[in-house]
């Protein structure tokens, strides 16, 4: 009897063991999920943030310019923003943006430069 006890206390442990360890493997999935999420958002933010400025700076004319601080980095390439495409009625100068940038027009063409 005393064996059959102690048995079964196992069996409950090992079980209850194994459902803590699904818990915090779905609890660690999460937070990797909510990782991903808020890296995805920043990227978001960054792109909207700097094609708002941008179109300030088209709309307004040549030889405007406006500082911005980016909260993540921007890539532009041909028509696309992060991966994104975008409209806008000036030229972007391709490149990779980050950190305290000014964004200018020149001659309908925006461009943008670190700024320290």
């Amino acid at each position: 009897m005393k064996a059959q006890a102690s048995v079964e206390y196992l069996l409950l442990f090992a079980i209850s063991l194994v459902i803590l360890i699904i818990i915090m493997q779905g609890i660690s999935s999460l937070f990797g999920m909510t990782k991903n999420y808020e890296q995805r958002s920043h990227s978001l933010i960054a792109k909207e943030l700097f094609l708002s400025t941008a179109r300030d700076v088209c709309y307004i004319g040549s030889g405007t310019s406006l500082s911005i601080q980016l909260p993540d980095s921007v890539e532009i390439s041909g028509t696309k923003m992060n991966g994104f495409g975008y409209e806008i009625p000036c030229a972007i100068a391709e490149g990779n943006y980050s950190g305290k940038i000014l964004v200018k027009n020149t001659e309908n063409r925006i461009t943008a430069a670190s700024v320290e």
